[in-house]
């Protein structure tokens, strides 16, 4: 796998505030168009000495983080089309070291690592200009190596019969991960072949898939 990697950081940007977060003395929800029925919540306090504010809190910042995910996707995948490359995956999260954006990208043949660094001065442009991430992070772009994610409806086609492991959100007569052979899609189902045996695996379940080619030595 290539890998370019490049510290991120926009000096013309103000870091947030660390400041402690708190949540209103109590939340008014209306049921109903025409019922007026309000239900007050207790009061939450301070998120970080509450557990239920502190639950809230998490589940606004991950949704907050997946869409800044699905919006860098929407700016990047065009631009990264028109230079002959193919965006396969990226991720936005927080690791021990900072945030990261790791992009992985492809072509027919193969990408070099000017490829990943052209890409990654491209990304880096766009997304200051559109002012979109307000704070220091770390831009990776590689290749996406052998074990390629399959993230989209035409990578299950495109790679029909090779092996690809999957794993599913929630489980599947008792099982979460599978490995096996991809027969492609039927409807809103991956068909894949385990001993003999196809699974129909619903698009919508599935957490994380990657081919999973066997190494001959």
């Amino acid at each position: 796998m290539l890998l370019f990697s490049s510290d991120y950081i926009n000096l013309n940007k103000k870091e947030p505030c660390q400041t402690e977060e708190i949540i209103y003395n109590f939340i008014l929800i209306k049921s109903g168009r025409s019922s007026g029925v309000e239900h007050q919540l207790p009061k939450l306090g301070v998120a970080g000495s509450n557990p239920v504010a502190r639950s809230y809190f998490i589940f606004r910042d991950k949704m907050i983080e997946k869409d800044i995910k699905e919006r860098i996707r929407e700016l990047i995948e065009t631009p990264i089309l028109k230079r002959g490359l193919e965006l396969v995956d990226l991720e936005w999260k927080k690791e021990r070291t900072g945030w990261v954006l790791r992009l992985f990208i492809d072509k027919p043949g193969g990408v070099t690592i000017g490829d990943c660094a052209k890409i990654s001065e491209m990304v880096g442009k766009i997304l200051d200009k559109e002012d979109l991430i307000h704070r220091s992070y770390n831009l990776e772009v590689s290749s996406p190596g052998i074990e390629r994610p399959l993230v989209k409806k035409e990578d299950f086609e495109r790679f029909r019969g090779e092996k690809a492991k999957v794993v599913l959100k929630s489980p599947l007569e008792g099982r979460k991960n599978f490995s096996g052979i991809i027969l492609g899609i039927e409807e809103e189902f991956l068909l894949l072949e385990i001993d003999q045996k196809v699974w129909r695996l619903p698009l919508g379940e599935i957490k994380k898939a990657n081919l999973q080619p066997e190494l001959k030595f």
